[in-house]
């Protein structure tokens, strides 16, 4: 608790809708916590389209295929919400 720790945030894919963002927090060289949040980005509640996003960042807007491990991620949720 209350311990010095270092956050490195970054984009780790996109699609049409979707920005996918991972936390790491470390403290002396270790891991200690690990995020991956999926959001979109908004502004007078009205969704900013990732290509905008990119290019504030000075990132390519091109869209690249997301990892196995984010696509997994993204058909579970599509899934689930036919479920529900």
């Amino acid at each position: 608790l209350f311990q010095k720790y270092t956050l490195t945030t970054r984009i780790v894919g996109v699609d049409e809708k979707w920005s996918y963002i991972e936390q790491r927090f470390e403290s002396d060289g270790q891991l200690i916590a690990h995020a991956l949040v999926r959001g979109i980005f908004a502004r007078n509640g009205k969704s900013i389209p990732v290509e905008d996003i990119l290019e504030k960042l000075g990132l390519p807007k091109t869209l690249e295929p997301l990892s196995p491990v984010l696509q997994q991620w993204k058909d579970l949720d599509e899934a689930f919400k036919k479920e529900t």
